[in-house]
């Protein structure tokens, strides 16, 4: 009986490492297109990219990540490498936060895991979030839906 309810709570801890991105299933490898030639030009400090923002009219992307985190280093490597994601973030001052060093951040957008990707108006209005690992395609449709005009 004891087994089966350790059974039970590791399917649970290992369905909700899934949900919020580290521990879960690999995101889509990068496709042929993507390459890492073309890098996104991340921002380190949030109040700068928050006043760029404001100032060139252009929406926030905000990654929420940390240093430790495997999903985070696999969304680099499989989605932020690809040169149409990173086509698609010129649309955006994009900006890392360290979720670690700045909590107050992750208590402000509610982020329960990374990495969290949140897209925010230049006035601070949540235009949507991406948690977790996710595959390129998703990655593009949710910044497509941040940012029309972006490619």
């Amino acid at each position: 009986m004891r087994l089966t309810s350790l059974a039970s709570w590791l399917l649970i801890l290992a369905a909700a490492a899934a949900l919020t991105g580290c521990g879960g299933a690999p995101a889509e490898p990068a496709s042929p297109s993507g390459d890492s030639a073309g890098a996104i030009d991340w921002m380190d400090d949030y109040d700068s990219a928050v006043a760029r923002a404001r100032q060139e009219g252009r929406p926030l992307m905000v990654d929420v990540g940390a240093e430790y985190c495997s999903a985070c280093k696999r969304l680099d490597e499989t989605v932020f490498s690809r040169t149409d994601v990173t086509a698609a973030a010129q649309a955006f001052v994009p900006v890392r936060v360290d979720g670690e060093a700045r909590r107050d951040l992750v208590a402000d957008f509610q982020v329960t895991g990374y990495p969290t990707v949140v897209f925010l108006a230049p006035g601070g209005d949540e235009l949507g979030r991406v948690r977790g690992a996710v595959p390129y395609r998703i990655m593009l449709d949710e910044m497509a839906r941040a940012a029309p005009s972006a490619p």
